[in-house]
């Protein structure tokens, strides 16, 4: 709830043990937050593409009624009980103000999540020819997929050709640094 009152998206990921390669699969994510038993919840992160918080972390940044008396919760329990006791009524009242992104060295403007302001603006209604409508709406995961330069492996076919595909064929044989069919 913190973090959909401060209008941000935010995912799930189960892992195992944190490493810098696990989370270095998903490069538009900003910061992880690390929700574990309170021997784990601190971790080195000077190695990891995005800082990785705790939960108190998270609170103590998306909240402006809360400020740090050096307290350091990592109990998860102890956060939850800490919540409950704090009420906080002014997160997210920022505004959409874009912010420098060091993934893709640009200016970008921040988008609100689950305001109804933001995703009006959005939505795009398409009428079928049989009067039918539905209604579309992009979320932020899809729209970065579809805007990086590389998607993944793509079949070889190009639409509307009906090509066989290829036989197998015999490779070159022998090691990298001399081949059998080369001569000296």
């Amino acid at each position: 709830q913190l973090i959909r009152r401060a209008g941000k998206k935010f995912y799930v990921f189960v892992v195992g043990k944190l490493n810098v390669a696990k989370l270095a699969n998903f490069p538009e994510i900003e910061a992880y937050v690390l929700v574990a038993c309170p021997e784990n919840s601190l971790v080195d992160s000077k190695d990891f593409y995005q800082p990785v918080v705790t939960p108190y972390e998270l609170l103590l940044a998306l909240s402006r009624s809360h400020e740090w008396t050096g307290d350091y919760i990592t109990d998860f329990h102890a956060f939850l009980n800490e919540l409950d006791q704090r009420t906080d009524d002014d997160v997210g009242d920022e505004e959409d103000v874009p912010h420098f992104s060091l993934v893709t060295g640009t200016l970008r403007q921040a988008r609100r999540y689950n305001d109804p302001r933001a995703s009006s603006s959005r939505d795009v209604t398409v009428q079928s020819g049989s009067t039918e409508i539905a209604q579309y709406m992009g979320s932020a995961g899809a729209e970065h997929l579809l805007a990086r330069a590389f998607r993944g492996l793509g079949h070889d076919d190009q639409e509307g050709e009906d090509s066989e595909p290829m036989l197998a064929v015999d490779g070159l044989s022998g090691i990298a640094s001399k081949y059998t069919h080369e001569t000296k």
